[in-house]
This record gives C-alpha cells, structure tokens and sequence, in this order.
C-alpha cells in the first residue's frame, strides 16, 4: 500500500518550501487574462459608439464595470491574505 500512495504524490517531485513553476506565474497568468478582458470590452465600447446603439453601449459599460469590481475585490482578498 506504501508504493501506491508514493507514486500518486512523490516526495521528491516538489519540496514544500518550493514552488511550482505555474504557481510562481500564476499572477502572471491572471494579469495577462484580465489585460485581456479589459482589450476586449473597450473594444466593444468603441464599436458599440460606432454603432450608436444604446443595448450596445450599456451592455459594454456592465462589462467594463463588472471587470473592474472584479479586479477590486480580487486586491481585497489578497489583501485578506497577506495578513
């Protein structure tokens, strides 16, 4: 039963003091991905004045709000973590 449990999470692949490779960019990662969400609503915005409709408009506007409440409650519970 030993051989099975150290094959499944080896001791040797990961110390505990050390990180993996995705979590040291993992921030990386998540600010890329809202970088890009926010490229894609002002995109929208910009065609939505283009367009002059007001669906379109205040559909990208949500959007542009949503992506910024989510960046700041994602500093909130960092913040939460880091104490």
């Amino acid at each position: 039963m030993e051989f099975l449990t150290s094959r499944i999470s080896p001791s040797w692949a990961w110390p505990s003091n050390l990180k993996s490779p995705l979590m040291i960019h993992k921030t990386w990662i998540s600010r890329i991905v809202i970088f890009l969400f926010m490229v894609l609503v002002g995109f929208s915005l910009k065609n939505a004045f283009s367009s002059g409709s007001f669906i379109a408009i205040m559909l990208a506007t949500v959007s542009l709000c949503a992506g910024i409440y989510f960046v700041h409650i994602l500093q909130k519970i960092k913040a939460e973590a880091n104490r």
